[in-house]
């Protein structure tokens, strides 16, 4: 399955740099609370589980009970598996789409429990 599953291609160092630039824009009002909330969605769940925790504490703590709000909205009602077209290489059958959606969920998961916990002062 992971050939056709999409990289994001970011080394440690990287993914905070990345982080670091998308936090800039939204402090900086040029982009929308919303598509920074998809981007950096995106790319929590596409890294490890110890990068995915430091990232998830460069995120503002200002900005984070309005996160927490969106992960709730955009994972609950779809049980932590969201579309995977992001991750997706090219068209892929049904079938594909459900194991990628699987493959991501404990992701997903894992991601809205750090944020909860973050939200909730425990780290």
């Amino acid at each position: 399955m992971s050939r056709h599953i999409r990289s994001n291609g970011y080394s440690s160092l990287d993914s905070i740099r990345h982080f670091r630039k998308l936090t800039n824009l939204i402090v900086n009002g040029r982009i929308e609370f919303n598509e920074y909330s998809y981007m950096i969605t995106l790319a929590l769940v596409s890294l490890p589980d110890e990068e995915m925790s430091k990232c998830v504490n460069l995120i503002p703590i200002s900005s984070v009970p309005s996160f927490f709000e969106y992960l709730q909205n955009s994972l609950e009602p779809n049980d932590f598996m969201p579309c995977p077209r992001p991750f997706l290489v090219g068209a892929e059958s049904d079938e594909m789409i459900e194991q990628v959606k699987k493959y991501y969920r404990d992701k997903y998961i894992s991601l809205f429990m750090l944020v909860r916990a973050r939200d909730s002062g425990r780290i």
